[in-house]
């Protein structure tokens, strides 16, 4: 009886740790100001890294995008107050050109402040979903649930229901994705990793859609600013869909390290 309910009420160490610092980061989210906020979630994520083993570079670039999300929710801050000049031009130009498509697929990279991102996709005018993959340990998995902010055109949907998303696409649904959450069997390599996956490339070249590569990223000072970037694909005119998806994604990177959120 034990051994079968282990797996539910034991959580992996890393979720339980993870679970006890998210609480402790919400709660300073209400508290203190976002400089602050800021510097305590970077103790937290390289406290994290000690404990767990895992590289001090993601556990920082996770727990400050966490903090800033959870600063961006209690206080009513639009992620568009928080853009740097470049940023909301970016911002701007990634919504026209968004418009000559009735849909497309969103790769970002997991970069901090990427649940911020998801807020801004919702204001485009057609409906998106956004793919995720759940943490194991139920508290954990419903504790993040509750940071995300629901609109009428997002819609949230675990990874491994392949059925429902072919649906949601077939129906007029908008993709995004986290491109580097790939299981190894369709990963493509991209920074020297087999980390990038190649379902939204084969969804957009089907689809005959754009794929917009890019993300939110945060800009680093006393008050944190978020800028914006994208590259567009169109993979019925690209000569090299796939080398472009790479090197889209490794631009994204490169120009933004410190965010991002990869243990591959």
């Amino acid at each position: 009886m034990f051994t079968a309910l282990r797996p539910s009420i034991l959580p992996p160490l890393s979720e339980a740790i993870w679970y006890a610092a998210l609480r402790r980061i919400r709660r300073w989210a209400a508290e203190l100001p976002e400089s602050e906020l800021i510097r305590r979630s970077t103790c937290v994520g390289l406290r994290f890294a000690h404990l767990t083993g895992r590289p001090a570079g993601p556990c920082v670039a996770m727990a400050r995008g966490l903090a800033l999300t959870l600063h961006c929710r209690t206080r009513g801050i639009s992620a568009l107050d928080k853009f740097d000049p470049r940023g909301a031009a970016r911002w701007a130009a990634f919504v026209r050109d968004t418009q000559s498509s009735s849909k497309a697929v969103f790769v970002s990279a997991h970069l901090g402040p990427f649940e911020l991102q998801m807020d801004l996709l919702s204001t485009l005018p057609n409906p998106v979903l956004f793919l995720y993959r759940a943490y194991r340990w139920p508290p954990l998995r419903r504790l993040i649930e509750s940071f995300r902010r629901s609109a009428p055109n997002l819609t949230y949907l675990e990874y491994r229901q392949s059925r429902e998303i072919l649906r949601a696409i077939d129906q007029g649904c908008s993709l995004a994705v986290l491109g580097d959450q790939s299981p190894p069997t369709r990963a493509l390599s991209a920074l020297g990793r087999r980390t990038l996956d190649s379902f939204p490339l084969r969804v957009a070249s089907s689809q005959g859609i754009p794929l917009f590569v890019g993300g939110l990223f945060s800009i680093p000072g006393r008050e944190c600013r978020l800028g914006f970037d994208f590259h567009r694909i169109d993979p019925s005119t690209s000569a090299d869909p796939s080398g472009d998806y790479v090197d889209a994604f490794e631009r994204t990177i490169r120009n933004n390290p410190s965010d991002w959120v990869c243990f591959a």
